[in-house]
């Protein structure tokens, strides 16, 4: 609109997320956008080029947006039997008494040596009080929602990649695009509603053929949830099995033995 752009020579137009792209509101944008590709902007709402979607998932609309945007499409798709969830990846659960979520996940991390992953939270208050929580119990952790700016994100995500701390704690908003090697586990500390979500958020483990732990904490509310889950996926989710509570605490023994045995001599 401020005549800064000159998109009529361009070749290629890719849209990656398309249906969440679409969903959030940015069909009207993307109207506009892809009627400048022609010399006189009324003449097609699709691109004058060559023009790529991309979705990891195939919701039902997409149908509709393939014929509005695209001119005889061809659509290759790779599908594996567990409609897009990757088969490397170990699903399970823990049943938590309504109300004892956030003790359930502090007795979760401690139950997995070296935990490195994603806590998935619905909300952004979620996000915070878990991080809040985990730090009150010495447990490193950074955390990721839509009120942080791109640069203190990239920061964020820079120092999970480096191994500077091993537990994120996030929205959604990581759910998608998010590319850090060796995750070794994704927490669902709340079940989210849509099957897509589910997908995307256990996909951040188990990249590249990798081997990854899905975890989904439930509550009483929570299973029929998972039941739905389950079936649009064909997902088998077995029970996760904590650590004992003596074992546990020896954990912790052992991990303050073994600072202590680093001091030096003063």
């Amino acid at each position: 609109n401020q005549k800064m752009l000159e998109l009529t020579q361009i070749k290629v137009l890719v849209l990656d997320e398309a249906d969440r792209m679409l969903s959030m509101g940015f069909e009207e944008d993307l109207t506009s956008i892809l009627a400048f590709t022609h010399e006189k902007k009324e003449e097609s709402a699709r691109a004058n080029c060559q023009t790529w979607l991309f979705s990891a998932t195939m919701a039902p609309g997409i149908k509709r947006i393939l014929n509005k945007y695209l001119k005889s499409p061809k659509i290759i798709e790779q599908v594996s039997q567990n409609n897009g969830v990757s088969t490397t990846l170990k699903h399970q659960y823990i049943a938590v008494k309504s109300g004892f979520r956030s003790q359930a996940l502090l007795r979760l991390v401690k139950s997995i040596d070296n935990f490195y992953g994603i806590i998935f939270c619905q909300t952004k208050k979620d996000v915070s009080d878990v991080e809040e929580m985990l730090r009150a119990n010495d447990i490193d952790c950074m955390s990721l929602h839509g009120d942080k700016e791109q640069r203190e994100r990239e920061k964020i995500l820079r120092n999970l990649k480096s191994g500077k701390f091993g537990m994120l704690i996030a929205t959604d908003v990581a759910a998608r695009g998010l590319d850090v090697k060796n995750l070794s586990h994704v927490v669902h500390y709340s079940l989210p509603i849509e099957v897509e979500s589910y997908i995307h958020r256990s996909g951040r483990t188990g990249r590249n053929g990798e081997d990854g732990v899905v975890i989904s904490m439930m509550e009483p509310s929570d299973f029929s949830k998972l039941a739905r889950i389950q079936k649009a996926t064909g997902l088998k989710v077995t029970p996760f099995e904590m650590k004992k509570t003596d074992e546990v605490l020896k954990g912790i023994v052992k991990g303050e033995l073994e600072s202590l045995n680093n001091f030096k001599a003063d």
